[in-house]
């Protein structure tokens, strides 16, 4: 299978290029395949809505973050949840 892929540290502004991620997930939103390069995965988890704190304009990254969410044990981590949907409808212009 071959897939358009998108470096989310590119994504976010920063230098990085994809050779220098070093995770790869693929995903599948309206109908379509993409590879999206990560730096690192922990843990996939589905996080409620009423459970994500609203990001201002410009932490939203032009729609592609929904939010952070408080994860773990203690819920002392905080991670950022992004719309897989809406990546792969900007990269592929849906």
């Amino acid at each position: 299978m071959l897939v358009t892929v998108v470096d989310l540290a590119v994504r976010f502004g920063s230098d990085a290029a994809v050779e220098n991620s070093k995770s790869l997930i693929v995903v599948e939103a309206s109908g379509k395949s993409l590879g999206i390069g990560v730096d690192e995965v922990r843990d996939v988890q589905s996080v409620a809505d009423d459970a994500l704190e609203e990001v201002d304009a410009l932490r939203a990254a032009g729609g592609i973050v929904r939010g952070l969410a408080h994860v773990g044990a203690s819920g002392a981590e905080t991670a950022l949840v992004v719309d897989v949907g809406e990546i792969v409808r900007q990269a592929l212009v849906l």
